[in-house]
């Protein structure tokens, strides 16, 4: 099959989704006693592949880190409410489709070397 771009497979398809995890809130101000870790999720498109895979990344994420309270939006939502902004969010790290479990971990390692004490994950 031939795309409109002249390549016979579709763009959309050929890339590996990612999204782009952002930490906000108490834990990352460097409050003495987070109740949580607040973490933003921000994916590619309002599609449905895009959001199973964002869902799918919430999943990975709370099963490592179980003080997780996660905000999930697409790029557009994003923007719309400027919630990066607004609430001061970081980036902490990228998962990729492809290197899922350890993109995961290596977040996990992230948060953890924040954190005073690394069993309050």
């Amino acid at each position: 099959m031939w795309f409109p771009n002249g390549s016979v497979c579709d763009p959309e398809v050929a890339l590996a989704q990612s999204v782009t995890v952002y930490g906000f809130g108490s834990f990352f101000a460097g409050a003495a006693a987070p109740a949580d870790i607040d973490l933003l999720i921000v994916h590619q498109k309002s599609s449905s592949g895009s959001c199973t895979y964002a869902i799918t990344c919430k999943h990975l994420i709370r099963a490592t880190i179980l003080s997780a309270h996660i905000t999930m939006l697409s790029e557009r939502e994003e923007k719309q409410l400027a919630f990066i902004e607004k609430s001061g969010a970081k980036p902490i790290g990228i998962i990729s489709e492809n290197t899922m479990t350890t993109d995961v971990d290596r977040i996990r390692g992230t948060i953890g070397g924040l954190s005073l004490d690394r069993n309050a994950l």
